[in-house]
């Protein structure tokens, strides 16, 4: 007598269904006027599913060409294409990974040879003298607080062609994360009270640039004012050619691509008598403006 076997649903979802998620965001994100790559960091799983599934279908498809008439599994035909297509994958993001590491490291660079040597940077300054280290144009290559030498450097910024609302600092005690901020707005309108006049900077970390405009000059130029402590190399995208920076060839690339200098500025303005209460006159900002750590 014959038994007939009990069929249990499959557990295993279809295709279709298991990728419906990264559709679905793509969609609503990219219908958005506002896009920015940090918004897909929650579908980066299923982009290695859906990498996956594709060459799990690329197989299938060289099977069914070359060897329809096979009976072997397709696997067993296609695996040197699978192995092929990872390998050229792997080259491809190392390759990617380098050329960004060589282009785009100069800021981290930057603020870590800081730390080394700032001891020497501290010794004009008297021991209980808050040190101010202003951006400009570069406020958004700043890591994070934990670069800053010590809890006497302070981020600030000074004004440049950016017209957007800059991140504000926490206020400071114990309940300093309780505390509603102010001179905030959700329509990401330009806040004044950021600013700091330049005159209080101490240091200035700025890339320097061919293309200059009312706010954001070339200090390098500026001997009189301002003296080169830390030069770095960061990659000129507009004059590099397109493939050599966005891959890196080794011993190629170099031939191919153009670099502009990432530096860190001194301070050499006299902030003594008759200078220094003339200059605070023409200050804008107010005088309890927020210090970043």
């Amino acid at each position: 007598m014959q038994t007939q076997e009990k069929k249990f649903p499959s557990s295993v979802l279809p295709v279709w269904l298991s990728l419906s998620g990264m559709y679905v965001w793509i969609l609503i994100f990219f219908t958005q006027p506002h896009k920015e790559e940090r918004f897909l960091f929650p579908i980066y799983p299923f982009f290695c599913l859906c990498g996956a599934v594709t060459l799990t279908e690329a197989q299938k498809l060289f099977h069914c060409m070359f060897y329809s008439g096979s009976r072997h599994h397709y696997s067993a035909s296609s695996t040197w294409f699978a192995v092929s297509i990872c390998v050229v994958f792997s080259l491809l993001s190392l390759s990617r990974s380098s050329a960004l590491y060589y282009g785009y490291h100069a800021p981290m660079d930057l603020y870590i040879e800081l730390n080394h040597m700032s001891s020497k940077l501290e010794q004009p300054f008297p021991p209980d003298k808050p040190i101010n280290m202003c951006v400009g144009k570069e406020w958004y290559r700043f890591p994070c607080s934990f670069f800053l030498p010590s809890e006497r450097w302070y981020l600030q910024y000074i004004r440049s062609e950016f017209r957007g609302q800059l991140p504000k600092a926490y206020g400071e005690g114990a309940n300093a994360t309780k505390i509603i901020p102010t001179h905030m707005n959700d329509m990401n309108i330009e806040e004044p009270t950021r600013y700091i006049s330049i005159t209080k900077c101490d240091f200035l970390v700025d890339l320097e640039t061919e293309t200059e405009t009312e706010w954001e000059p070339n200090f390098v130029k500026r001997t009189k004012d301002w003296e080169v402590m830390i030069k770095k190399p960061f990659l000129d995208a507009e004059k590099s050619h397109r493939l050599f920076r966005a891959f890196y060839v080794p011993f190629v690339s170099h031939r191919y691509t153009k670099y502009l200098n990432y530096v860190l500025l001194r301070s050499l303005r006299k902030t003594n008598g008759k200078a220094k209460k003339g200059k605070e006159k023409k200050q804008v900002v107010r005088e309890d403006e927020p210090k970043i750590k």
